[in-house]
């Protein structure tokens, strides 16, 4: 089952989900929450992120 975890807000509760095999995560620890139009550009682009040697990957429905 795929998981996605609500409410990262610092490193080590992402590391903690990392460790018990939960890849995919949003929170704070990502990034704030933007107007509705920013996320939408963001989205379109595919952006991504690159943290600490660790590829983050921002999805939208």
């Amino acid at each position: 089952m795929d998981v996605i975890a609500e409410g990262i807000e610092t490193r080590a509760q992402m590391d903690q989900l990392r460790g018990m095999h939960c890849e995919s995560g949003q929170g704070y620890y990502f990034a704030r929450p933007l107007p509705a139009a920013e996320a939408e550009a963001l989205i379109s682009k595919g952006t991504r992120w690159e943290m600490e040697s660790e590829e983050v990957v921002l999805i939208g429905s």
